[in-house]
């Protein structure tokens, strides 16, 4: 359940960050619609101001409302949504990127925090996991390590603006978030690892993200997304 909230939350925060991105555009098109900056307290607030807040705020909703529309006529959201869901989505969108960042942030920690103890679990049987080797004689044990844990680090860069990049491992259920440029340091178990890569860049010609893998043997290695929304998908390598 809470694997699925977390995508619901990086569905919504590609919305966010599109709508964002939109009413930029919109409001350097319109130089009168920006709200103006805050004032005393002493200084009464106009109706123009009132007017500019709420016209801010519909044209945030109508940017989110039509950025889902967009991706869920081209296949990128499930075919039971019906309109009702599509504008609740874009409603909560609407309330700007920030905020979804640090709830996609809570709920990676979260997932951390439930699978520390099965994590560490794994960790102890990778590295005590012997297999007997007997002797010719058989009068003794040979131990030899069959499994060893390899130091593998993942980057990631955006470019263009804000963006997420949410990354799991199968194998181990490691899961971390990346809201901006910076590493991840994990310790893998030599072999076959499995995982998956999903959030959002930044729209816009400029947007992107990359990621880079050092410490495998084998991997795709610069893993590169263009702008806007990242559907989970999976990859491979080889530590």
């Amino acid at each position: 359940m809470l694997q699925d909230i977390t995508k619901l939350v990086t569905l919504i925060l590609g919305i966010s960050v599109a709508g964002d991105r939109l009413v930029t555009i919109i409001k350097s098109i319109l130089p009168w619609l920006p709200a103006p900056a805050g004032t005393a307290a002493a200084v009464p607030v106009t109706n123009t101001d009132i007017i500019k807040k709420v016209s801010l705020i519909v044209i945030s909703f109508l940017c989110c409302l039509g950025t889902t529309e967009l991706l869920y006529n081209t296949g990128n959201m499930p075919p039971t949504w019906g309109q009702v869901t599509l504008c609740f989505i874009a409603l909560m969108a609407s309330g700007g990127s920030a905020f979804w960042t640090n709830l996609l942030g809570y709920f990676s920690a979260l997932k951390d925090v439930s699978n520390l103890k099965a994590l560490q679990s794994k960790t102890q049987i990778s590295a005590g996991d012997y297999t007997d080797v007997h002797s010719l004689g058989g009068s003794h044990d040979k131990r030899v390590r069959t499994k060893a844990l390899k130091p593998v680090r993942f980057a990631a860069a955006f470019s263009g603006g804000a963006g997420t990049l949410a990354v799991k491992i199968v194998q181990t259920g490691d899961s971390f978030v990346f809201t901006a440029d910076g590493t991840k340091d994990l310790q893998l178990p030599a072999g076959e690892i499995d995982f998956t890569l999903s959030g959002a860049a930044a729209p816009g010609p400029g947007g992107g993200v990359v990621l880079t893998i050092t410490g495998a043997k084998a991997s795709n290695s610069p893993i590169k997304f263009g702008p806007g929304l990242i559907q989970a998908q999976e990859q491979a390598m080889l530590v």
